[in-house]
């Protein structure tokens, strides 16, 4: 049988291959040398000797000696031997000769078109599907983006410095935002204007006159004529709207523009109740209409001393109207003597034994005795703050601030936090007047407050009392000046000055009942009969003319006024209806 001769040559070729020394191994190692020609190509291997499909399998060299390498002819080096145990990884292509994926276009080319540039909000998407964030190029990312290929792994260099095993690829961390979502976005908290408006505070329940009237109380300085009249205009909580929006005639504007944006009626009504108060308006059942009326008359007649507050700030439990049913003011200097002190507490304790509340201011001096005197006594007094009731002014009267607001009321119509000032002094004053049947000057100096207090007595109509003192004290010559005047009724006791405002009231309830004629009794119709239908009388002149008390007649006139029994014109009264006096005959 003959023999293939192609066969035959093929297997000469081999055993000359395998006998023949390899100029391209190192004899000494075992392992392939570089060719001194850095120019010269790498040997072809044949290709009859192993089929193309054949796998190359790795050669493991043998650890011994090592040489220095000399210069070579490619830039790649033989790395340092591999421990056995630790497998060989598949080598990891270079960027720069990695095949770029065909599902993965470029952007800007034909196949995937750059977009333009859209700025866009942190909350606003892109345009696309939201894409995971870039990774950092590590050797998973890498090597699942371009696959290691035989070809690619035989053009790869042979790193320089000894292999080191690579950890098994592990996926990247979850994927999360460059800046996690604003701290997983909670959702904000219910939007609240930056000056809450009446509509959106009446959500709370509260009452939304209580609430208007809280607003209003705050962003006008009292006494605010123009403001007032507002009110009675349109009603408080259209009032408010439209002052809150500064919609409002001009002369209300000059008395709300500078605070219409201090909207904390909530806040104060929160805050007044937690300290034990509450705001009382004009539409609540304990609030003081009959008291207040001579401060519309007075007002109505353009005296500055006569305005209605349009609310009340007030810390305490008992209703204000039943407490100011019976009142008496008591007033004096705050640089008192100790005579002063004296009657004032002697005045408070009877006018409590005897039923009477005692109005004041809480200052030091004669309202402090007068205010002590009745709560020693175990009545109700009424202290009326120049200052929010939440302020303890003076501070040394903290103390019994608290005893009255215990026994009685703190008064206010400035709203909490507000501080005093001393033009709300002689604001206030003109509240302690209209609570009282009538007021008492236990000591004031010529130039005292409580001459400020007396005045505006006497333009309400309410009875003014004055207590003597010593000729040689200089802390009375106020009362003196007011009893030489005849503007006061002289009092040496609590009961004279029951007696005084206790015929005041009498005579304001006949001034107010007629007979069933239509006519007026008592002292009331003697004063309307002295009065002309045409002829104007000044107080003294209808005095002179009826043979009543003057400071009576000044009572009774501006009460005479409401219920249309007399008329105020500019140079003094008249009667509004005839009488059935002989001077009508």
């Amino acid at each position: 049988m003959s023999q293939n001769p192609h066969l035959e040559a093929a297997k000469q070729a081999l055993s000359r291959l395998l006998t023949s020394p390899n100029p391209h191994l190192n004899p000494a190692e075992g392992k392939r040398s570089p060719t001194t020609s850095p120019t010269s190509p790498p040997p072809t291997p044949p290709t009859t000797l192993i089929p193309p499909t054949a796998p190359t399998l790795p050669i493991t060299p043998t650890p011994s000696t090592t040489s220095t390498p000399t210069a070579t002819s490619t830039p790649t080096a033989i790395p340092a031997p591999i421990p056995a145990p630790t497998p060989v990884p598949a080598p990891i292509p270079v960027a720069t000769s990695a095949p770029i994926a065909a599902s993965a276009p470029i952007a800007g080319s034909a196949a995937n078109p750059a977009p333009a540039f859209e700025p866009c909000s942190a909350a606003s998407p892109a345009p696309d599907a939201t894409p995971a964030p870039a990774p950092t190029p590590t050797s998973a990312s890498v090597s699942a983006r371009a696959p290691a290929s035989p070809s690619a792994s035989a053009r790869a260099p042979v790193p320089t410095h000894p292999a080191r095993p690579i950890h098994p690829a592990q996926p990247a961390h979850p994927a999360q935002p460059a800046h996690p979502a604003p701290h997983s976005v909670q959702p904000p908290h219910p939007a609240q204007p930056a000056h809450p408006n009446l509509n959106a505070i009446q959500v709370a329940n509260l009452d939304p006159v209580r609430l208007a009237r809280a607003y209003l109380s705050r962003v006008a300085e009292p006494p605010a004529f123009a403001l007032s009249a507002f009110v009675a205009e349109v009603g408080p909580v259209e009032a408010a709207r439209l002052v809150q929006v500064g919609d409002v005639p001009v002369a209300v504007a000059g008395e709300t523009e500078a605070r219409r944006h201090e909207c904390r009626a909530e806040e104060d009504l929160r805050l007044v109740a937690g300290i034990g108060g509450r705001l009382v308006v004009p539409e609540d059942d304990e609030w003081p209409s009959w008291p207040f009326t001579a401060l519309a008359n007075a007002a109505r007649h353009g005296l500055r001393c006569g305005l209605e507050p349009l609310a009340l700030w007030v810390r305490g439990d008992a209703p204000l109207g039943a407490l100011v049913e019976r009142a008496v003011a008591v007033v004096g200097s705050r640089a008192a003597s100790g005579y002063g002190l004296h009657v004032a507490a002697e005045f408070g304790a009877g006018l409590a034994r005897a039923g009477v509340t005692v109005v004041s201011g809480a200052a030091y001096g004669i309202d402090g005795a007068a205010h002590r005197g009745a709560l020693g006594a175990g009545g109700a007094t009424i202290a009326v703050l120049a200052c929010g009731v939440d302020r303890a002014y003076p501070a040394g009267h903290a103390a019994l601030l608290g005893r009255i607001s215990a026994q009685g009321l703190v008064v206010s119509e400035y709203p909490p936090e507000r501080g005093p000032a001393k033009h709300r002094f002689l604001t206030r004053n003109r509240i302690i007047a209209a609570l009282g049947d009538g007021t008492v000057v236990v000591e004031a100096g010529r130039r005292s407050g409580a001459k400020n207090t007396a005045a505006t007595t006497a333009a309400l109509g309410r009875v003014l009392m004055a207590v003597p003192g010593p000729v040689t004290s200089h802390s009375s010559l106020g009362c003196h000046e007011l009893l030489r005047s005849g503007e006061a009724v002289p009092v040496t006791s609590a009961a004279e000055v029951v007696e005084s405002a206790g015929r005041f009231g009498a005579d304001l309830v006949v001034a107010t009942r007629r007979s069933d004629d239509g006519e007026p009794r008592g002292e009331a119709l003697r004063v309307h009969e002295a009065l002309s239908p045409t002829v104007e009388l000044t107080a003294d002149a209808v005095a002179v003319e009826s043979g009543v008390e003057p400071a009576h007649v000044r009572a009774l006139l501006p009460q005479m006024e409401l219920v249309g029994l007399a008329s105020r014109g500019h140079r003094g009264w008249k009667r509004s209806q005839p009488g059935t006096g002989c001077g009508d005959a």
